[in-house]
């Protein structure tokens, strides 16, 4: 509404789209139809990171969206199994026999500027200048966003292995860039480790883009970066999303970001507030989109999916190593990036995840 856009509107806004072709049915859905919007350009303050899993470490726009996304396609899963709505998922003809999306399908990202990092490291005023011209940048190079701030700075000199006592003790928590997210879902899918249980991966068709758009080094950022991943589990693939930009672009306007970041998701009715300091709500309660909401929700779909393992009282950690097929794809694609010169990725401390519901 535009009310909360007043008092909390973001700086940067994404949302995922989905297109639905003449042979594709699926009652209720619309042509082209969006599936969630979030906004927000900021991460959480590394003492506020959860144990329990219940604070957002990342409030940029696009990682929400994926987040959102993800309960979206939960939502899916579920619809599929209890057979009480029509869902947009079906039985795959091939073994393991996981969900796959229907024929006629696509998923479509929207960003109101380009993504964080290295698709945003050129010369504004000459967009398309190449590696070999005179601003002498790290091209390529993985970069972490500021901790409760905005921008990135390149990877090289961090560790890649970041530590709980660390990070309270005040060493600055450090999250990989949107570039660098997006170029790894372009491999691994959007779906997340947890659903790759049920489903086989899903990817973007086209990333749509408003301000700050130069071809080249959003490609290079996406796309080129990921190109040498081999060794990939089958149903997964280095992905080649169609790059766009708007028809009118956007202008830079200097402002101040918002330290509140929203999200919506279809179906699921009101807009959710959060604050990207806390990665919480703003009354401090744990958001939907938070890593035990997720499990929470993934815990429901195990008791509707009928030949499911037993995953009950195990930790979410383990769940996700279960995935040994999304880990093996997004192993070989931080395998890429270090011998590809682009540095070395940088994990969350592993404590965060060593939780159960």
């Amino acid at each position: 509404s535009s009310g909360i856009n007043a008092e909390y509107g973001g700086k940067v806004l994404a949302g995922i789209l989905i297109r639905s072709c003449d042979k594709a049915e699926v009652s209720g859905l619309d042509d082209l139809q969006v599936l969630v919007v979030a906004t927000g350009t900021k991460c959480v303050d590394g003492s506020k990171l959860s144990s329990s899993g219940q604070a957002l470490n990342d409030s940029h726009a696009e990682v929400l969206a994926r987040r959102a996304f993800k309960r979206f396609l939960m939502e899916q899963v579920k619809r599929f199994h209890s057979q009480e709505e029509s869902s947009i998922l079906v039985k795959s003809a091939d073994p393991p026999y996981l969900l796959t999306v229907k024929p006629g399908l696509s998923f479509h990202l929207y960003i109101s500027t380009s993504p964080c990092g290295d698709a945003r490291i050129y010369n504004m005023a000459s967009p398309e200048e190449n590696a070999a011209s005179a601003v002498k940048v790290p091209r390529g190079a993985l970069r972490s966003k500021i901790e409760c701030g905005e921008g990135t700075i390149p990877v090289s000199n961090m560790s890649a292995v970041q530590t709980w006592d660390g990070v309270l003790a005040g060493e600055r928590l450090s999250t990989m860039s949107c570039s660098d997210k997006l170029a790894m879902w372009n491999v691994t899918g959007i779906q997340g480790a947890m659903l790759t249980h049920f489903m086989e991966p899903v990817y973007f068709d086209t990333i749509v883009i408003g301000a700050c758009f130069s071809l080249y080094h959003i490609t290079r950022a996406l796309v080129n970066r990921v190109q040498k991943c081999s060794g990939l589990p089958e149903s997964y693939t280095v992905h080649k999303p169609l790059i766009l930009p708007v028809s009118q672009q956007n202008q830079r306007v200097p402002s101040k970001s918002s330290s509140y970041s929203l999200n919506w998701i279809l179906g699921e009715g009101a807009v959710e507030v959060t604050k990207t300091n806390t990665g919480k709500c703003v009354d401090e309660s744990p958001s939907r989109l938070c890593k035990s909401a997720l499990f929470s929700k993934f815990n429901d779909l195990c008791k509707v999916v009928t030949n499911t393992k037993p995953y009950g009282g195990r930790l979410y950690l383990d769940i996700k190593k279960d995935a040994s097929n999304y880990q093996t794809a997004k192993k070989c694609t931080v395998e890429n990036f270090s011998s590809s010169g682009n540095g070395k990725w940088i994990g969350k401390p592993v404590e965060q995840d060593m939780f159960s519901i």
